[in-house]
């Protein structure tokens, strides 16, 4: 399962995981073994061809042969010139209409500063200096909120 496990994390579709599933599924009915195990001894070689699909890494070499298999995966998508200044312009329009957003949020909060700084201005000097010292007080834990609807009566605490 580790095989699986690393194999996966690279990225793979999910047709070959299936597969891969599959054959590990029928190696398990079979009662072999489709982990890789570490072993210090050198596998032996087969002694024909046709049992060199079999044994604890079938299920793995299938894996690996649907991921290099180029059959089946649609054909690279290749676009015109006129096709590719369309999306050019269509990502550049993009782009201006983000940045018109980006500008339009920074001048709202720079009205904001600029008039919460003319307010604090306006103040008294004593009350200036207490306005402009942050409050880290936590709020407090049972402090009412305001909503639409009042509270159900099971739930009201005074």
């Amino acid at each position: 399962m580790n095989a699986l496990r690393a194999i996966t994390r690279v990225g793979t579709t999910s047709r070959a995981c299936d597969m891969f599933m599959r054959a590990k599924a029928k190696d398990k009915q079979k009662g072999q073994k489709t982990d890789v195990k570490k072993t210090s001894k050198k596998p032996k070689a087969p002694a024909d061809a046709s049992k060199k699909n079999q044994g604890p890494n079938k299920a793995l070499d299938l894996f690996a042969k649907i991921l290099n298999d180029a059959e089946g995966r649609p054909e690279k998508y290749i676009r015109s010139e006129e096709q590719m200044k369309k999306d050019a312009e269509i990502a550049k329009e993009y782009t201006r209409n983000l940045f018109k957003e980006h500008n339009a949020r920074m001048k709202h909060l720079t009205w904001k500063i600029k008039w919460r700084d003319a307010a604090t201005q306006a103040l008294p000097e004593e009350l200036q200096e207490e306005a402009l010292t942050e409050d880290l007080e936590l709020y407090p834990l049972n402090r009412r909120l305001f909503t639409d609807f009042p509270p159900a009566p099971e739930h009201v605490r005074l």
